[in-house]
């Protein structure tokens, strides 16, 4: 008789995952390996949805809690435009609702999320290092007003420094990134915003 071993009504021998239950033998990447296996072993499913993040292209979405700063400032990462690996602009990261006049600058990753306390204060490090700094900006708005932000273009910053990491930019792959800024009172002096992830697209 044929073994089922994760009792889910697919015999191992034709099972893509034969350990843990999947009777719909989702396979997103057709690699052979079902999706809860790939997830079980280490995929990013940071919106817990059961579908490796690395198939979900084009899909962007936040994570994670902003930290509260000293004035009450609870900063927003959002995006616009289009994460196409073929473009050379277009995908812009947006941090909105920081400490005012003060510096700052958003930062990403490769390695997936996490969610580390910052210091002794409220906020929380949201993306896994090794990490990528693009640049330190300086906010407009008010000293003690939450009216700071910042924007960067992901895709002109990826195509103007060929050593960043996660460059060249491909289909698939998955960044995390986070917006640092000076909250000068503060246990740490700093404060991070929530955090965004996307999944490029070809």
């Amino acid at each position: 008789a044929d073994t089922d071993t994760d009792s889910d009504g697919v015999a191992d021998c034709t099972d893509n995952c034969d350990a843990i239950a999947n009777a719909s033998q989702a396979d997103c990447d057709t690699d052979g390996i079902g999706d809860v296996c790939e997830i079980a072993s280490g995929a990013f499913d940071t919106n817990l949805n059961n579908i490796p993040d690395s198939c979900e292209q084009g899909v962007v979405f936040s994570y994670c809690t902003a930290g509260t700063s000293t004035n009450g400032c609870t900063p927003t990462m959002s995006a616009s435009g289009t994460p196409s690996a073929a473009a050379s602009s277009g995908f812009t990261l947006t941090a909105n609702g920081a400490e005012g006049a003060q510096q700052g600058l958003i930062f990403y990753g490769i390695n997936g999320p996490k969610a580390d306390t910052w210091g002794a204060s409220t906020s929380f490090l949201c993306v896994k290092s090794p990490l990528e700094r693009m640049g330190v900006i300086t906010m407009g708005g008010t000293i003690g007003a939450c009216n700071g932000s910042m924007s960067v273009d992901f895709l002109n910053f990826a195509a103007t420094h060929a050593n960043a990491i996660g460059t060249p930019l491909f289909a698939g792959e998955v960044f995390a990134s986070q917006c640092w800024y000076r909250d000068p009172p503060s246990p740490k002096t700093t404060m991070l915003s929530n955090a965004l992830q996307w999944t490029m697209l070809p």
